[in-house]
C-alpha cells in the first residue's frame, strides 16, 4: 500500500467486466469540483474544488456528504498529532462505486482505493506519522447521478504501526527487537523495515496474517546483500523463520503475492537471541565461510535454496576427530569435509531419525572446511547442530582415603594432571606408560577431589574422587567354649570392640598389637554372640561364632 505508482488491479478488472468507457484510476489523478452538504450534522453548503480548499475534519467523527454528478470530488483535511494508524471509512452507494485517496502536504498519495457496489461500509487502514493529511472522494463510475454517502477517519496512536511511505530501503521504518508491529501490504508494492543487532545471534521472524494471504519475505544487508529469504504459508497463525546473523543493521522486505488481496494487513515481530554459536548468513561458500571452536556444538538452518553452510576449523597438531551431525526424520544432510586446498577430503550422510551422526577421521594440523547441506524438493528450512571434536583424554583414579598423601591413577601417555582440592591445585606429569601419582595433604572423609587430564589435540576430561574410609580387614575370634567367662581374639589395634551376647552388649578396646579379650557370664552351647570392631574413618565390621 503506497504511493503514487499503486495500481488498483482489481478496479482495472472490474473496469474490464463492467464497462469499456470506465477510467480505471491507476494513480492518484485530481477531477474537479464538489459539494459537500451536512458536514456534523450542518445544513450549510461547502465548496472545495481544490487541495487548497479542503474541508477540515474531526478524526473519530461521521460526516454526511453528496457526491456532485459525474466529475464530482470533494476534499478533507485533518491533522494527526501523533504516530500511529487511521481506518478511512465510507458508507457508499447501491449504484455508485467512489474512489478514495490519502495524500500528504506534499500530494504524495499513501494509498488509493475503490468502493463496491452496495449498501455496505468500505475501509482501508494505513499507519502515518504525525503530520497533516488530505482525503479525496471521487465518482468511480462517472455517471450523471448525485450521490449521498457518508465518511469518517478513525485514529489510534500506535508506536507498533508501519510508518508510510516506508517503501523503499532508504525510507525504512525501524522497528525495535523483540515488539510487535503491524502493516498494511499490496501486491505491487514493497514494506521495509530496519532493525539494529547489538551481537552475534539469531533471530525468529514470526508473521501473522490472513488465511488466505501469502507474503514474500527477505533479509537484506545495507549493500542489498540477500542474507535469507522466505515465503510464508497460507492459514492463519504465526510462519516462523529462524536466522542466524552477526552484529549489524539489517533490513526486512515484504511483500504481498496475493493480487486479489490489494489491502492486507499482517502483523510481525523479530525476537533476537545473542549466541556465539550459531551460522552467520551468509556462510554459502569457503571465504565466507564460519570459524567455529573445537568441541562446541553449533547451530545453523538449511533448505533448498539456501542449500549449503561452510564452516572452518584449526588444528594445532594432528589427531583424530569425529564430526557430529544432528539427524532428522524428515531429511538426510549432506556433510562434506575439505582441506585447507579446498579438496575434499570426505563425505557422509546422516541418518534419519533421532540422535546424531558421527564420523571418525585422523587429520593432520592446518585449516579445514565443513560444508553442510540437505537434499529435498521442498523449499523448507530445517534446523541442524554440528560440532567438531578432539577425543577425550582417558583418565582413571585409585581409591583416595583419609589417610592418603597422594592421588594416584593411570591417563592418556605424558598427558598433565591436576589435582583439585578446596583453593589448591597440584599438578604433574603422566609418564609414558599413562601412570601418574600427585601428592596431596590428607583429607577428611567426604573431601571432593577434582581430577583432570589435558594434552594438546585432545579434550580434557575431568572426574571426581570422593575421600572415604577405610575397611577393617581383619577380625578373629578365638573358641568359646560353655565354661568360659570371656570372649577374645585379634582386629584392628586401637579399635573398639563390641561383643553382643542375646540382648546385652560388652565392650573393650583392641590393643596396640589388636588383641582384645571381654569378659562376659558362662554361656550354654549353641548360643549365638556377634562381634562388631568400629573404629573413627574406618568402615565397622563384623563377625559372630557359635558358644561350644
Amino acid at each position: 500500500m503506497k504511493r503514487k505508482k499503486t495500481k488498483l488491479l482489481i478496479a482495472f478488472l472490474l473496469m474490464l467486466i463492467t464497462s469499456s468507457n470506465v477510467y480505471a484510476e491507476n494513480n492518484c489523478t485530481s477531477k474537479t469540483s464538489q459539494v459537500l452538504t451536512n458536514v456534523k450534522e450542518s445544513n450549510t453548503n461547502i465548496r472545495s474544488s481544490s487541495m487548497s480548499s479542503a474541508i477540515p475534519i474531526n478524526l473519530n467523527e461521521t460526516y454526511n456528504g453528496i457526491l456532485p454528478s459525474y466529475q464530482g470530488e470533494v476534499w478533507y483535511k485533518f491533522t494527526l498529532t501523533k504516530d500511529g494508524y487511521i481506518d478511512s471509512n465510507i458508507l457508499a452507494s447501491l449504484s455508485t462505486r467512489y474512489s478514495v485517496q490519502l495524500y500528504d502536504i506534499k500530494k504524495e498519495c499513501y494509498v488509493s482505493y475503490m468502493t463496491y457496489y452496495g449498501d455496505s461500509i468500505s475501509s482501508v487502514r494505513v499507519g502515518l506519522p504525525r503530520g497533516t493529511y488530505y482525503i479525496k472522494i471521487s465518482n468511480y463510475d462517472y455517471n450523471n447521478t448525485q450521490e449521498n454517502y457518508q465518511f469518517s477517519v478513525s485514529f489510534k496512536e500506535s508506536q507498533y504501526w508501519e510508518k508510510e511511505f516506508n517503501d523503499s530501503m532508504a525510507t525504512a521504518d525501524t522497528v525495535e527487537l523483540n515488539k510487535t508491529y503491524n502493516a498494511m501490504a499490496t501486491s505491487d508494492n514493497y514494506d521495509w523495515f530496519k532493525f539494529t543487532l547489538p551481537s552475534d545471534g539469531y533471530i525468529d521472524f514470526n508473521m501473522s496474517k490472513l488465511e488466505s494471504s501469502k507474503f514474500d519475505v527477505e533479509i537484506k544487508k545495507v549493500d542489498d546483500h540477500l542474507m535469507d529469504s522466505f515465503s510464508t504459508n497460507y492459514g492463519t497463525g504465526y510462519h516462523k523463520n529462524r536466522t542466524g546473523l552477526p552484529k549489524g543493521t539489517y533490513y526486512v522486505k515484504i511483500k504481498s503475492t496475493e493480487y486479489e488481496y490489494w489491502n492486507t494487513q499482517y502483523s510481525f515481530n523479530i525476537k533476537f537471541t545473542s549466541s556465539n554459536f550459531w551460522e552467520t548468513e551468509c556462510n554459502d561458500e569457503f571465504r565466507s565461510s564460519d570459524k567455529i571452536s573445537l568441541n562446541k556444538t553449533f547451530y545453523g538452518m538449511t533448505d533448498i535454496s539456501d542449500w549449503w553452510d561452510y564452516y572452518n576449523f584449526d588444528l594445532t597438531n594432528n589427531t583424530t576427530v569425529s564430526l557430529k551431525v544432528s539427524n532428522s526424520n524428515s531429511y538426510k544432510y549432506d556433510v562434506y569435509l575439505y582441506n585447507q586446498s579446498e579438496n575434499e577430503i570426505t563425505s557422509f550422510s546422516t541418518d534419519y531419525g533421532n540422535g546424531y551422526t558421527n564420523k571418525k577421521i585422523t587429520l593432520s594440523k592446518g585449516r579445514y572446511y565443513v560444508v553442510v547441506g540437505k537434499y529435498s524438493y521442498y523449499d523448507d528450512k530445517s534446523q541442524y547442530s554440528l560440532s567438531v571434536n578432539l577425543p577425550y583424554t582417558s583418565l582413571s583414579t585409585d581409591k583416595v582415603y583419609f589417610d592418603s598423601t597422594y592421588v594416584s591413577g593411570k591417563t592418556t601417555k605424558n598427558a598433565q594432571v591436576s589435582v583439585i582440592v578446596g583453593n589448591k591445585t597440584y599438578k604433574v606429569t603422566a609418564n609414558s606408560s599413562g601412570v601418574y601419582k600427585v601428592s596431596i595433604p590428607k583429607q577428611k572423609v567426604g573431601t571432593i577431589i577434582k581430577i583432570s587430564s589435558s594434552k594438546k589435540g585432545y579434550r580434557t576430561k575431568t572426574i571426581s574422587a570422593k575421600v572415604i574410609k577405610r575397611d577393617i580387614l581383619s577380625l578373629t575370634i578365638n573358641t568359646v567354649r560353655k565354661t568360659h567367662t570371656s570372649v577374645s581374639g585379634k582386629t584392628l589395634a586401637g579399635s573398639t570392640v563390641s561383643v553382643k551376647v542375646n540382648s546385652k552388649t560388652y565392650k573393650t578396646k583392641a590393643n596396640s598389637s589388636g588383641y582384645f579379650k571381654v569378659s562376659i557370664p558362662k554361656q550354654k552351647p549353641k548360643t549365638k554372640i556377634t562381634v562388631t570392631v568400629s573404629k573413627t574413618n574406618y568402615n565397622s565390621k563384623s563377625a559372630n561364632t557359635i558358644v561350644k
